[in-house]
């Protein structure tokens, strides 16, 4: 920066969501630093502002204002009201300070006179920021806690409802408690058994709508239609309360709910009972099988992407030492897939592939799996080993040594008991259920849907091989399938079935 001309000055204002304090308002952040530029001989030739955002949930340059400010270049020192108009984080304070200093600008404040254009104001934020960033934890902390205390005492600390639960009176003292709901709690245990045994999203949805289900009160209000909403079954299985369980993440700062849950001062998650219909295991493992579906098997024909197709993750090139991924594209005008590392493609030979897919399986029980469910002492172990593991990454990150020791200490208490519980008997259960129906019938049941197709073929295929063509020239009927191999689940289960 020159000393020969007054410094330009941006002012940056912001307000939170929730304020309503006129003393902390625009126009009075403006106020004072406008005057405070004037104070300092600066020229103010711009100002940006925030209107209704939270300092704690957006980063500055998540911010629209902030981001402004940071496109232009007409100003060489940035003024706030408080610097917590900017930032609530030590890691925050760094990251602006940073790119300032990368670009020749800086920083000052009119509360608390720091001015970052000096190494004595650079001292000062490092001091404030640190005090804001402790009072945010303390804060946290206060929360979790009474949080933890409302559910040791089986009551309902507040939130939204999910669909087939409802909060009554506390039978034993004050507060609400969560039950289930007798009018809606039928409908979700239906929604679980159809996803455990491998229905799509989409059919339990189609299901609900059928069957009539009643709609939940809320989050479809603003609809266009009259039925069940594809997100909201999928919100509502991989919701913990499924399980007695609730989300717990302090300082999440997106609408998705977290992964994390409320745990206990044994460090294990909060289970009510009388909310729970499955044991928090099965809903873990229900969670990892939605997981690992491709996402356009489960959604209707409308919600897919141009990219999904039937096969679309089922084909791989062979021609390598490990197996590589085909995507799907087109070659002249019909749909294909290419291997990205030898780009050999193979086009135009679903129909052969599905007629071999029934020649091979039509006359054989289509198989899936329900669950993997640890039973005995080993359903605490995988609750034990999920926390251990977050412990680990907690105890690594953190800063205060006391909270170091804190978490050792709930690592130790861990420890124990899961030594305790490995001399509990426990084993893994995987779960088969056979349908009533052969693959021949329900691919004939699912017509031209394409997303019951990829369903039942996900309970027949593990993937398909494809090898580069044995010669050159016109292709012939039947020269597609030479290229494939099918990997089927169940080997044993192929080909024309004894009678």
């Amino acid at each position: 920066m020159g000393n020969t001309k007054p410094l330009r000055a941006a002012l940056y204002l912001r307000r939170s969501v929730a304020s309503t304090d006129e003393s902390v308002s625009l126009n009075f952040q403006e106020e004072e630093a406008r005057a405070y530029a004037e104070r300092r001989g600066w020229t103010v030739v711009e100002v940006f502002t925030d209107d209704g955002v939270s300092a704690s949930e957006k980063k500055p340059e998540d911010r629209k204002g902030w981001r402004a400010l940071m496109a232009s270049d007409g100003w060489d020192v940035v003024v706030a009201w408080k610097l917590d108009r900017v930032l609530r984080s030590m890691h925050d304070l760094w990251l602006v300070h940073g790119w300032l200093k990368e670009h020749g600008k800086s920083i000052a404040t009119v509360e608390g006179d720091i001015d970052m254009t000096t190494s004595d104001g650079q001292v000062m934020a490092t001091i404030w920021a640190a005090q804001a960033q402790r009072e945010a934890e303390k804060i946290s902390e206060r929360v979790s806690a009474a949080r933890r205390k409302l559910m040791a005492e089986r009551r309902q600390p507040g939130g939204a409802v999910a669909y087939g639960w409802r909060n009554v009176d506390n039978p034993d003292g004050p507060g609400k408690v969560l039950r289930q709901d007798p009018n809606r709690i039928e409908w979700v245990k239906g929604m679980v058994e159809r996803c455990q045994r491998g229905d799509t999203l989409y059919s339990i949805k189609r299901w609900l709508d059928e069957a009539g289900a009643p709609l939940p009160t809320s989050g479809q209000r603003n609809r266009t239609g009259t039925g069940w909403r594809y997100i909201t079954v999928e919100s509502l299985l991989r919701n913990p309360i499924l399980a007695g369980a609730v989300v717990y993440n302090p300082g999440n700062k997106t609408k998705e709910r977290g992964k994390a849950l409320l745990l206990g001062e044994n460090g294990l998650p909060y289970i009510n009972e009388a909310a729970a219909i499955m044991p928090l295991s099965e809903w873990r493992a229900m969670v990892e099988k939605l997981d690992s579906r491709d996402s356009p098997q489960s959604r209707p024909r409308s919600a897919k992407t141009r990219t999904s197709g039937l096969l679309s993750g089922f084909m791989f090139c062979r021609e390598h030492d490990e197996l590589v991924k085909m995507t799907r594209g087109t070659s002249q005008g019909r749909p294909s897939y290419q291997c990205r590392q030898c780009f050999q493609t193979i086009s135009n030979f679903e129909a052969e592939l599905v007629e071999h897919f029934l020649e091979m399986k039509g006359d054989w029980p289509r198989w899936s799996k329900v669950e993997e469910r640890q039973e005995n002492g080993a359903a605490a172990l995988a609750d034990i080993e999920h926390r251990l593991g977050e412990l680990d990454e907690l105890i690594r990150e953190a800063s205060d040594r006391h909270e170091r020791q804190r978490l050792r200490d709930e690592q130790d208490n861990l420890f124990d008991l899961r030594d305790e519980k490995r001399q509990e008997p426990g084993r893994m259960v995987e779960v088969w259920n056979p349908s009533d129906h052969y693959f021949s019938e329900l691919w004939a049941m699912a017509g031209d849907d394409v997303v019951e197709q990829r369903a039942i073929l996900k309970d027949a295929l593990q993937h398909v091989l494809v090898s580069r063509p044995a010669s050159r020239g016109r292709r012939r009927p039947g020269d597609a399938l030479k290229r494939l191999e099918c990997v089927w689940l169940r080997p044993d289960e192929v080909g024309p079935r004894p009678l």
